[in-house]
């Protein structure tokens, strides 16, 4: 029988092991901790009809269209103006901004949007310019590229009609940095209208989505008076 001194002779190598061992264990914890922390979810899932069924991943190659839309840079104010220039009894009805004053007013700032751009970039997708209110930026990415930058899954989901549907199980998350610039990501899900990818319409996904708050579309007398 081994005496207890050769026993304990035996076991250092394995306590030595569990020191060197347990830190690294605890570091990858933190880290695995701060990459979550270091996200934000922005916007919310799509709500599903009562009878639809989720029936599988979405294929990884699938390509997508979407659009990140960023916040104003002053909320408050820009729905006091869409209120102000929608109301005849206002003395500012039908007052409309140019696109370029639009932006100039309203729009978050350049320093903002490249921001948003780069943080997209960085998660490896594809960004296109900014809308001319800079209150939108186009990004192209696979299913596979969007699950991993905006940390959701895609799924498709088959409705009660039979359509055949995209949808993402949770909001989509955003590097914290930026987050307070992100209003939300539109294209993920196509549940409202989901005949758009079924028809082959060559037509991007989100623009069957509702557009984002703050976001007011002129009127057709607005757009004539941009256009002059």
């Amino acid at each position: 029988r081994p005496r207890a001194a050769d026993q304990c002779r035996m076991s250092r190598p394995s306590l030595r092991a569990l020191l060197v061992l347990a830190p690294v264990a605890l570091i990858l914890t933190i880290a695995s901790t701060a990459a979550a922390a270091a996200t934000v979810r922005v916007g919310e899932a799509p709500s599903l009809p009562a009878a639809a069924t989720v029936s599988g991943p979405a294929p990884a190659g699938e390509e997508l269209q979407l659009q990140v839309a960023l916040e104003p840079s002053d909320p408050a104010a820009l729905e006091r103006f869409a209120y102000e220039v929608s109301d005849p009894a206002s003395p500012h009805f039908r007052n409309y901004l140019s696109v370029p004053a639009f932006a100039s007013r309203f729009g978050p700032s350049h320093a903002d949007v490249a921001a948003v751009r780069a943080a997209l970039e960085d998660a490896g997708l594809t960004v296109g310019a900014a809308t001319d209110n800079r209150l939108s930026l186009p990004v192209a990415a696979t299913v596979a590229e969007a699950e991993a930058a905006f940390g959701t899954e895609l799924n498709r989901v088959t409705l009660p009609n039979g359509e055949v549907a995209l949808a993402n199980a949770a909001a989509a998350a955003v590097p914290a940095a930026v987050a307070a610039e992100v209003k939300g990501v539109f294209g993920l899900s196509d549940v409202a209208r989901p005949h758009r990818r079924m028809s082959g319409d060559p037509a991007p996904f989100y623009a069957a989505a509702a557009p984002p708050p703050n976001a007011p579309v002129p009127c057709n007398e607005a757009a004539a008076e941009q256009k002059a």
